[in-house]
């Protein structure tokens, strides 16, 4: 899990860093699904990515300062490998401001309440897959966010051509519903069963994004 205090942050650090698969979450402290299920689990996510998979936690910062964030509450401390103790917490102030940024530079609108938006390594927003948690979630989909996340991981880790198909070469729509119909094999059996009830355009859409498209 990756801090997410600005979009401009997050497209210098994903241009820097290879050629992953590239998730911006928008799970705010103030939702159930962000305080229940993604804020607990903090540490375990950084411990589970790895290079091939990003996970950036938008509103998010590890050593956050109250002089640079007034608003900012403080989440705790995670611990992780080697000893490395990362004190969390969430701005209010920035989530918001990153969310003017993201409806300033797309075309996308923020729904208000947990959604993860899944690019490729240039992260153009060309070729998005935006997953309503929310909905997903409310619509029996998903048991809980953590199962959405933890497919994507499983995912990140599967052969390096499948990852390949996902990056550089222009995910288009059939390849990005390839993926999301991949992520659906990995979801815990129980949940394979309930794949027709993930609806486009409900639960997840795949779509340009891109403020000039």
């Amino acid at each position: 899990m990756i801090e997410a205090p600005s979009l401009e942050k997050v497209k210098r650090h994903i241009q820097e860093s290879g050629n992953p698969i590239c998730c911006i979450l928008f799970a705010p402290s103030f939702d159930d699904i962000g305080v229940k299920q993604i804020i607990p689990r903090l540490a375990y996510f950084d411990n589970r990515t790895s290079e091939k998979i990003h996970f950036y936690c938008v509103g998010y910062m590890g050593y956050g300062h109250i002089s640079s964030f007034p608003d900012m509450k403080e989440l705790g401390v995670s611990k992780y490998k080697g000893g490395t103790e990362i004190p969390w917490s969430f701005s209010q102030m920035k989530f918001a401001e990153f969310v003017d940024e993201m409806e300033a530079s797309t075309s996308w609108r923020y729904s208000g309440g947990t959604e993860l938006i899944v690019l490729d390594s240039k992260a153009d927003f060309s070729n998005a897959i935006i997953f309503k948690i929310d909905d997903m979630v409310k619509d029996k989909a998903i048991i809980n966010a953590n199962q959405l996340l933890e497919a994507l991981i499983q995912q990140s880790r599967k052969e390096e051509k499948t990852i390949e198909n996902f990056s550089l070469k222009g995910i288009g729509v059939q390849s990005s519903q390839a993926l999301v119909d991949s992520i659906i094999e990995l979801l815990p059996k129980g949940l394979k069963s309930l794949s027709a009830i993930w609806t486009k355009g409900k639960h997840y859409t795949l779509d340009n994004i891109a403020k000039n498209k």
